[in-house]
């Protein structure tokens, strides 16, 4: 959030040309999404507060997106606090949570009316902090001088502040209940923390339409549109630095044999991280001084989140979009030893939400359930390849799952029989995909002694170099914008904030704003490296089935680009879909697209015409085949099929000479589009095909059953085999099970 946000804001205010460089496969960070089958998730925004119309958050996101971001409101009652012997509904206005929380506990009030006060004066105070960071001498002097007397108070621990004003252990857990939202147990959180993000919620929360991707895609569009670009794939290994002034980057490009590039900037901020960007990136001769600052402070926690898959609307069990905070016990700092008391069935916290309930335009349903566990639980298995960490690492991943289901159960009766799909994260999950130091989601702790690094500020002690992102300011989603808004205030110069408050105040007033969103041109790089997003012309398009295509797009360059990799089709404006390459050959890409699912992604399909236009973005692959002695397997169901199309032309090409078993199920004869495909292939490999249909009865060509139920009828040999699984979720979910349950470790899906 804080590169995007940096890069939205010199690309809207300065004109400067912005190169963002992401080493995940997908933009956004912790903003992004992902999918299963017809499932989707956010992986980091749950809610965001503050965003009525004329608040400064909001006129700042507007401007920064022309008004394109749109928000939808979470229900009045957003939040529920779930006791063993009570609940509390929060309410979307300060005015009446306070008024309950007075209710539930009336012997308590005058010191819950002096909590929020003291809530909304160290909110000031931080808020003063924040303007202190990117001001010039005089002002910092100032606000110093102003802010001193609430020095204190906002560095108070957060459990001591609770212990000092109020008697009643219920009341003092109800008003840290969401101590998640910045990832610190009140033990060791500063109440600056606490205060900040819990008054971010006072007065409810929103959630982006169309899903957190969103917010990308819009900041995306508002840095290409002034020439600048995200590359994704792209790992920066080191920030080159010449008599002390920050000169340009090397580049690993993942997509491209971790081939490096050096790459040269007149501004260079990062986003990576303080830890990360002082302790990797800088040569150690330009942290040597600050190595005792960063290297010293504690491990925060990290997370498990469970993404779950639901039949129908979680609104048959009761759930209505509000996010669930359940909590076993009242003391909030037994989450170190949380690890423990999940596996013994008592998680001491869970955070459930809805992503599907709180987007407008979601098409199935889905749920979220994450609990705080140390990364240490993990560490064993750190150097192990993702997805393919050994049975040990999955029976433990199975018995989190089953108990946070467990638990969500007790809560909401039923629930798990709603559940049809399920997929859990780890620390060493988030690790991966972010680089963050142990998985630790929000960075550097919301501590006492975090508010005194002074490193922890936009320009840092090498001339050209910035940091931004939630180190610079605070934890989380709205840690990161402001880090953003900090870091390009600074650049901006001594009065950088007044400038870009002043044009997004000019732009909310503007009646007539043009918030049309337009494709913007790509412009062609001869070197390879920068060509991440390509346009791509129709040449083909064949019907394989009534509801499956052939479509072969001219890239008008020869990428040699390697067959079954993974991108992203652009389908409207701001809409991509992912589809796996089944033939490459020059500048000509082919792919098989079902547009059963509907929705935009069908409409697209059934309207593109030869000659027809659009983008493509290239990701890395995330599903590829191994080049050894064992035999191949291959699941799949639907479209799913296509990695599968791809591996197998490699291995006529290699002359594969052992067995291969191909399963794929359809819901009848009439669906298979892969037939003459496969017995094509059959001329040159040794193919045992077995075709699986819920609907053919009685049929020699066909096993009657799902797929699932075909490979358990099968002799199979986990010991000489390798399995590769794709398609609908839920089966790809299951053959895993039941082939771990014999034995197979070499599973890829």
């Amino acid at each position: 959030m804080g590169g995007m946000v940096s890069g939205a804001v010199l690309s809207r205010i300065n004109k400067k040309r912005v190169l963002i460089l992401e080493q995940h496969y997908e933009i956004g960070g912790f903003t992004h999404e992902f999918s299963r089958g017809k499932y989707k998730w956010d992986v980091g925004l749950h809610h965001v507060g503050k965003l009525q119309k004329k608040i400064i958050g909001r006129i700042l996101y507007d401007y920064l997106t022309e008004d394109n971001l749109k928000w939808h409101k979470l229900p009045y009652i957003f939040d529920r606090f779930i006791y063993p012997d009570f609940q509390f509904e929060v309410p979307d206005n300060l005015k009446d949570f306070k008024a309950r929380v007075i209710e539930k506990f009336p012997h308590e009030k005058k010191a819950i009316r002096r909590y929020f006060q003291d809530i909304n004066r160290v909110t000031r105070w931080f808020k003063l902090e924040f303007i202190k960071k990117i001001s010039p001498l005089l002002i910092k002097i100032l606000i110093s001088l102003f802010n001193f007397p609430l020095k204190r108070l906002a560095r108070t621990i957060t459990k001591d502040y609770l212990d000092q004003n109020f008697e009643d252990e219920k009341l003092k857990a109800l008003l840290i209940s969401r101590w998640g939202n910045y990832g610190t147990p009140p033990a060791e959180s500063a109440f600056a923390f606490h205060s900040v993000v819990d008054n971010h919620y006072f007065d409810g929360a929103y959630y982006p339409i169309g899903g957190s991707s969103k917010i990308a895609l819009h900041f995306e569009r508002i840095i290409e549109k002034h020439g600048g670009m995200i590359l994704t794939n792209k790992e920066v290994t080191e920030i080159v630095v010449e008599n002390d002034i920050a000169k340009g980057v090397y580049v690993k490009d993942l997509q491209n044999n971790d081939k490096i590039h050096y790459l040269e900037a007149p501004i260079i901020i990062s986003n990576a991280g303080a830890p990360n960007t002082l302790q990797r990136l800088l040569k150690p001769k330009y942290t040597d001084q600050l190595k005792n600052n960063i290297t010293e402070y504690p491990d925060g926690l990290s997370m498990v989140i469970l993404y779950m898959g639901l039949k129908q609307s979680p609104q048959t069990t009761g759930c209505y979009g509000e996010n669930y905070w359940i909590h076993d016990s009242y003391d909030h700092n037994q989450s170190h030893n949380g690890f423990n008391l999940l596996l013994k069935g008592k998680p001491n916290s869970i955070f459930l939400s809805f992503p599907s309930l709180k987007d407008p335009e979601a098409l199935s349903h889905c749920a979220e359930a994450i609990c705080f566990v140390p990364y240490s639980a993990f560490e064993k298995w750190k150097g192990e390849e993702w997805k393919n960490r050994g049975n040990e690492y999955d029976l433990l991943k199975n018995r989190i799952i089953q108990e946070l289901i467990r638990a969500i159960d007790s809560t909401i009766p039923e629930f798990s029989n709603n559940v049809e799909y399920y997929e859990l994260s780890t620390p060493l999950t988030l690790e991966k995909f972010s680089n963050i130091k142990r998985g630790n989601m929000y960075g550097i702790p919301a501590t006492p002694e975090r508010l005194d690094m002074k490193l922890l500020q936009p320009k840092t002690h090498i001339q050209n170099l910035y940091l931004t992102g939630a180190d610079i300011c605070s934890v989380g989603i709205l840690g990161g914008f402001l880090g953003g808004i900090a870091t390009a205030s600074v650049i901006n110069g001594s009065l950088g904030f007044v400038k870009i408050l002043v044009k997004a105040i000019r732009y909310s007033k503007q009646k007539n704003k043009k918030n049309d969103i337009k494709d913007i041109p790509i412009c062609l790089c001869e070197n390879d490296f920068f060509n991440n997003k390509l346009e791509a012309k129709l040449m083909e398009k064949h019907s394989l089935s009534d509801h499956v295509y052939q479509l072969t797009f001219d890239l008008n360059r020869d990428l040699k680009l390697s067959s079954h990799i993974h991108v992203k089709i652009k389908i409207s404006p701001l809409e991509w879909r992912a589809y796996t390459v089944v033939k490459s050959k020059g500048s000509l890409i082919t792919f098989m697209i079902d547009k059963k699912t509907g929705g935009k992604s069908a409409n697209f399909i059934k309207n593109l015409k030869i000659g027809d236009k659009t983008l493509i973005r290239l990701p890395l692959q995330n599903l590829y085949q191994r080049h050894n002695n064992f035999k191949k397997v291959f699941i799949a169901t639907g479209i799913g099929i296509t990695p599968f199309v791809a591996m197998l032309n490699e291995l006529e090409v290699l002359k594969h000479q052992e067995r291969i078993k191909v399963f794929f199920g359809v819901s009848s004869k009439n669906e298979n589009f892969i037939s003459q495909f496969l017995a094509e292939k059959q001329r040159n490999l040794d193919l045992h095909i077995i075709y699986c249909s819920t609907k053919e009865k009685s049929n020699q060509d066909y096993f009657t059953g799902r797929v699932t139920k075909a490979i358990k009828k099968t002799v199979l040999d986990p010991a000489n085999e390798e399995y590769y699984l794709c398609g609908n979720p839920v089966m790809v979910q299951e053959s895993i099970h039941y082939l771990k349950s014999i034995g197979a470790d070499k599973i890829y899906w």
